[in-house]
Order: structure tokens, then C-alpha cells, then sequence
């Protein structure tokens, strides 16, 4: 079984909130009503359910390559860094209806479309991050070979969707 949490925050209108949870810091952009979303906190208990082989792919690869870049440290936090490679994934798997389902709800939500909003630009190269990106463990199990080139298109594709 998988345990399932819902938290709910009630709020002011457009007001942040930041909490630790284990390892990881979760924002909450609280909608105009003043009541958030609720965050699902089943990413812990799929990680100690399902063998760690089975519980990434592409999004958490590009995570660690973006990491490479000291601002992904000092001011992004996991799952919005971890978002950002899921529209990447989306992309590169042509999963269009999943991808535009995301992508709208990212941008009520104001989650990172581009890397501009993780501060990092396509123009200045991103070399680094794909190096570290296609030799992460993370993509392992994914049923493809992940490369550069249809890592760099994807995310080419993305920035231009901006």
C-alpha cells in the first residue's frame, strides 16, 4: 500500500509558505482564495515502496545536471528544479496531451517553464548540465538511450514554447 498524505494550508491571498519535509524544502504558491492547493506528499512514500531503480528517469537526471550550476543550489528548490525535467520529459517523449496538461497547470501554479526561471540561460551553453545529465544512474532504467541531442531539442522546444 502506499500511504498517501494531503496537507492543506489556509492562507493569506498570494502569500508563500515553505516547509521541510525530510530532505527536501516544498513551496506552496497559494492560489487568490487564500486556500492552497494541497501537496501530496506520496513522492516519500512511492521512494520507500518501490525499489530505487524504479523510482526516477529523466527528470531527476536533469535535475543533477542542472544542480552542476551553482545557482540551482543557492536559490531553487528540489521539486521545482525536478518540475522543470518533467515538462522536459514530457517533451522529449512527445507526450503531448500529458505535456499540455502540465504546462497549463504550471503556469497557474507560476512552476518553472523555462530555464530562465531556474536562472540559467540556453544562450551561455548548457554542455555541463547535459554531460552530467546522460551519464546520471537515474536514467538507467529508462527503455531508451537518453542523449545530449534529444535532450537539447527538448528542451530547445521548451524554451521556445516561452
Amino acid at each position: 500500500r502506499i500511504l498517501v498524505i494531503v496537507k492543506i494550508f489556509i492562507c493569506q491571498p498570494g502569500e508563500t509558505m515553505s516547509e521541510f519535509v525530510d530532505h527536501n524544502r516544498l513551496e506552496c504558491r497559494m492560489m487568490g482564495s487564500g486556500v492552497s492547493v494541497g501537496i501530496v506528499d506520496a513522492t516519500a512514500s512511492v521512494c520507500v515502496c518501490v525499489g530505487e531503480d524504479y523510482n526516477s528517469a529523466v527528470a531527476h537526471a536533469l535535475n543533477y545536471g542542472l544542480s552542476c550550476r551553482s545557482v540551482i543550489e543557492s536559490k531553487h528548490l528540489h521539486g521545482e528544479v525536478v518540475s522543470y525535467g518533467v515538462l522536459v520529459q514530457l517533451m522529449m517523449d512527445k507526450q503531448d496531451e500529458e505535456f499540455n496538461k502540465a504546462y497549463e497547470f504550471y503556469k497557474l501554479m507560476n512552476f518553472p517553464r523555462k530555464l530562465r526561471d531556474l536562472d540559467i540561460d540556453l544562450n551561455e551553453g548548457i554542455d555541463d548540465i547535459l554531460d552530467i545529465t546522460v551519464v546520471n544512474k537515474e536514467l538507467e532504467h529508462v527503455p531508451y538511450k537518453v542523449t545530449k541531442k534529444m535532450l537539447l531539442k527538448a528542451i530547445t522546444e521548451l524554451e521556445q514554447l516561452n
